[in-house]
């Protein structure tokens, strides 16, 4: 049992709770991490009571492709896991709860200062608690997660206010290509749309970059114009690809340089990397050349025939990124584009 009634007791809205349920009524049945409804209510007492707490929104990272490809009980092993890490991390200092799906809260008691919370969110992330390799039924599943915080009474003045910024920094945090944590500041995030945030779907995003190299002129215009349209949907900073072996800016379409990737690091048509020092360790050339622009992360995607750009490279600054399939659709569907404006 996760949390005992004595535990739970020490909170007035919980010992009024358990007057009249019983304890197991609380709990997520499948994760035994405290249900939806208690959660939520239980956030809403702490701030009627004026206690001063910071409220974490957490999403699981393309959950719906381990179900998909490993089946709903591997799923749902990796759900309990993932619960029984933060309740056994949190202790007395969090209440862990279930939102649905694979979808999670956390409660943080211990502090409401961004640098002890960013510290928190740091040790999370690099201590097997979220970015993690877990071993279920025979397989082996990397799992990354991604996550949103705001603070009480820093930040917020009700329940509304709350769960609202706590939603926006956590779409955020998706948009930047998850597997990252966003603490939510006023002066950085007061502005947030999340309707401005959505990507748009992937059909229409497909014809709006064919309709830059069907009707715009010259060519040079039209990639200039798919490629600043790609950097604001995707949320990236550069986009790069390579013509005559010279590295070519999208955005600005001048060279960069003379480039050499290795093939024998693609283990398919596509390459990605996290960190400077992965990008450098596996492939070096490219790193020296953009080193410069502090990039930490990329997706390359290579051109299996023989065509005039074979390499085409999304990069994102600042954040690891879990590169989406629609991502990979989108950088397929603009290097064959671009080799037969080019051929």
């Amino acid at each position: 049992m996760a949390y005992t009634k004595e535990y739970l007791s020490q909170f007035s809205y919980f010992n009024g709770i358990l007057e009249i349920k019983n304890i197991d009524e609380i709990y997520d049945s499948l994760t035994e991490a405290i249900s939806r409804k208690y959660f939520l209510d239980f956030t809403n007492s702490l701030i009627e009571e004026n206690k001063q707490f910071t409220f974490v929104y957490l999403d699981l990272d393309n959950f719906k492709n381990i179900n998909d490809v490993y089946g709903h009980e591997v799923g749902d092993q990796i759900l309990k896991e993932i619960s029984k890490n933060f309740i056994q991390y949190l202790g007395e200092n969090g209440i862990f709860g279930r939102i649905g799906g694979d979808e999670f809260c956390f409660i943080y008691f211990k502090s409401v200062d961004y640098n002890e919370i960013h510290s928190l969110f740091k040790e999370i992330y690099h201590s097997n608690i979220l970015r993690v390799n877990l071993e279920v039924m025979g397989n082996s599943i990397f799992i990354t997660g991604t996550m949103g915080s705001v603070s009480y009474p820093t930040n917020c003045s009700s329940y509304k206010e709350l769960v609202d910024k706590a939603d926006k920094v956590l779409y955020r945090g998706k948009s930047k290509g998850r597997n990252c944590f966003i603490i939510w500041v006023e002066e950085k995030h007061k502005d947030i749309k999340i309707s401005n945030m959505a990507k748009k779907d992937i059909y229409s995003m497909i014809t709006k970059i064919t309709d830059f190299f069907d009707n715009y002129n010259p060519l040079e215009f039209a990639i200039k114009r798919a490629v600043d349209y790609l950097i604001k949907n995707l949320g990236i900073d550069y986009l790069h690809f390579i013509y005559n072996e010279e590295l070519i800016d999208g955005a600005s379409f001048k060279s960069l340089g003379k480039v050499q990737i290795d093939d024998s690091k693609f283990e398919n048509e596509f390459l990605s990397a996290n960190y400077k020092s992965n990008i450098e360790r596996i492939q070096q050339n490219y790193y020296e050349i953009i080193k410069d622009k502090k990039i930490n992360s990329i997706l390359m995607l290579k051109e299996m025939s023989n065509k005039p750009v074979k390499y085409i490279i999304y990069c994102a600054s600042r954040t690891s990124r879990i590169w989406q399939n629609d991502e990979k659709a989108l950088i397929f569907i603009f290097l064959r584009l671009l080799n037969e404006k080019l051929a």
